[in-house]
């Protein structure tokens, strides 16, 4: 008959949803273990993104794309990643390239060119603005700032 295929379905779903219950009654186990609460998935959601984020630092990462490989909307995304980390999503990205860019002026010998290529920023320039703009000084100064810092600390010991 019309419709049959679903009514079965629809009471299997009820009896397992049953089973489940009554399993977790018996074990003295709370039913949010097979029901997480809204803030664990929401937590877990955001923390999946970060995880991807510093995955790809390397990489172009637009909104689109996060949608896309987390199956949610943008505004779902962007309202439970600024509620976990009270920064937009985008605006992480930038501070966690930024913190690489700082970390390889630090500690590798590739051109500043180099460095904003491989962080997969537009073009030099434009990452020597941003740079400038989140750490104070153009990354030139910040690798002479560092380097000097660096002889420093070796002559004192």
């Amino acid at each position: 008959p019309i419709g049959g295929q679903q009514l079965i379905r629809n009471y299997l779903e009820c009896f397992l949803i049953r089973l489940m219950r009554s399993a977790s009654d018996q074990e003295g186990t709370q039913q949010e273990t097979f029901f997480p609460s809204q803030e664990h998935l929401e937590n877990s959601l955001a923390e999946d993104i970060e995880r991807y984020l510093k995955a790809h630092l390397q990489e172009r990462i637009t909104l689109e794309d996060l949608c896309h490989e987390f199956h949610f909307g943008t505004s779902t995304l962007c309202n439970v990643f600024r509620k976990r980390t009270g920064k937009p999503i985008l605006r992480y990205f930038l501070e966690l390239k930024i913190e690489e860019a700082k970390r390889l002026l630090y500690e590798d010998n590739r051109t500043i060119t180099e460095i904003a290529e491989y962080l997969g920023f537009e073009n030099p320039q434009y990452f020597s603005r941003l740079f400038r703009q989140y750490v104070g000084v153009c990354p030139r100064e910040f690798r002479n700032m560092t380097i000097y810092k660096a002889v420093k600390l070796l002559q004192k010991s």
